[in-house]
């Protein structure tokens, strides 16, 4: 099988570029490769290496350099993330690409083209390295209860991207504290003063009140939660 010219591509191992006098048994000898030609015009050949070093950053580039996805790539790995933000609207756009971003800065999510803040792969991903990186999702995904609940398992703090819809839905935060009793704090404020839902919520989950600032003195509130936590006990026993 005939090989495809490497013409104007780089080499890279562990996303550093090699150099013409590198042998490749040096390059492999510590296990595995991982090599990855990237194609790039003959002017940005030098790019790659500077890009990496830290030594030029994305946004100093023109809009090609922008769009070229083995720079961007290189670009985005070597700062953390933060680069997607000046990447072309066609690579914000790029799954993988974006991917890349998030698992490095979840709230490189915000910088991602509307359809991949819609997309429950990367919004995740973003969601493990940051959980307020929610708050940058698609406002569908963000009203999508299943969606948040798995999004909370990750993080609770997740709970801090909430739509208003759902962050002032008596049903769903009360399943929600059940869960989670520290998402109090990431609910409506309207919710969080009405004594109807702190005794609900309290019912079901004691701990709630932990977190419930201003019911601490309230006797119903008190004993309604001391009394699940007996409950809670005697069931344990």
């Amino acid at each position: 099988m005939a090989l495809e010219s490497l013409t104007d591509r780089k080499c890279c191992s562990s996303w550093q570029a090699t150099q013409d006098q590198d042998l490749l048994v040096d390059i492999i000898s510590d296990g595995p490769p991982q090599l990855l030609f990237l194609r790039s015009l003959p002017c940005w050949a030098g790019l790659l290496e500077e890009i990496r070093r830290g030594e030029v950053e994305l946004q100093d580039l023109d809009e090609g350099a922008r769009s070229d996805r083995g720079l961007v790539l290189v670009a985005v790995r070597a700062s953390q993330g933060r680069a997607l933000e000046y990447a072309s609207w066609t690579l914000r756009n790029d799954k993988a690409l974006v991917l890349e971003a998030v698992t490095r800065n979840g709230l490189s999510l915000r910088h991602a083209a509307a359809s991949l803040r819609g997309d429950r792969d990367v919004v995740l991903a973003a969601v493990r390295d940051c959980p307020m990186a929610l708050e940058h999702a698609s406002e569908l995904l963000r009203r999508d209860r299943d969606f948040v609940t798995m999004a909370m398992r990750i993080s609770v703090r997740a709970a801090g991207g909430l739509s208003q819809e759902l962050s002032s839905d008596p049903a769903f935060a009360g399943r929600l504290l059940e869960l989670f009793p520290s998402a109090l704090v990431y609910l409506s404020e309207s919710l969080r003063r009405s004594k109807d839902f702190i005794l609900q919520a309290v019912q079901k989950n004691g701990e709630v009140l932990r977190y419930a600032c201003g019911w601490h003195s309230e006797p119903e509130v008190v004993l309604t939660a001391i009394e699940k936590a007996m409950v809670k006990c005697r069931c344990c026993g």
